[in-house]
């Protein structure tokens, strides 16, 4: 399992790809050749299209690995998921912890209007940290998240400074969306039939939201 192979380099993306294609492998210091036969499952955090434009991932590479090729959107899209997976980790980190704690009301609404730049990754690491602060408490609250994100809440206005949730959820919603979107028309430099491919929605459904949300 290659996780984020984008992040391998070059030089190294080519011996790989030649261990694929030969099925032989060569240990370092090594003077001769060994057989193998293993099955790669590889995974990218970005576009591959748009890797292999910044020749940040070879193509041939690419070609050759996805011969079965599976699309995971970023966990910002997939809202019903969020719930279930923070239970899955929850319920590990009980049971190794031999604990019982669950998530309170007020993290899962704020949870369902995070955008996860990190994925499912940062749930993950997100409720192995609020297990470490809230110890003995029955529930996980607003106070036993990570400090970076309890900021970068209140840097939004969706916490107050008493860490209380500010907006109703229908407004930071808009919000997110609203930050989303100009970032990314900043990003396209106001191009929206780019925007709107980066972001995987019509343009049509774009523009509405651009003059719904006085961008």
């Amino acid at each position: 399992m290659l996780d984020e192979l984008n992040s391998m380099p070059m030089h190294l993306q080519s011996k790989l790809l030649r261990v694929i294609q030969e099925g032989y492998i060569r240990k370092v210091g090594g003077d001769c050749e060994k057989k193998v036969d293993v099955r790669v499952i590889a995974t990218v955090n970005v576009d591959p299209n748009q890797l292999i434009d910044n020749n940040l991932l070879r193509e041939d590479l690419f070609y050759r690995l996805s011969i079965i090729s599976i699309y995971i959107s970023p966990l910002r899209k997939r809202k019903e998921d969020i719930q279930f997976l923070a239970n899955y980790f929850i319920e590990k980190e009980n049971k190794s912890r031999m604990k019982n704690i669950r998530l309170s009301n007020e993290v899962l609404e704020i949870f369902n209007i995070y955008e996860w730049s990190g994925n499912v990754r940062e749930l993950r690491n997100i409720i192995e940290s609020s297990f470490n602060i809230a110890c003995d408490s029955e529930e996980i609250e607003v106070e036993h998240l990570p400090c970076y994100l309890v900021e970068r809440l209140k840097n939004r206005n969706v916490l107050s400074e008493n860490n209380e949730i500010k907006l109703s959820y229908s407004d930071i919603v808009d919000a997110f969306e609203k930050k989303l979107i100009s970032d990314m028309l900043k990003k396209t430099s106001g191009n929206v039939s780019k925007a709107s491919k980066i972001l995987r929605i019509k343009r049509q459904t774009l523009q509405h939201k651009i003059k719904r949300l006085n961008i």
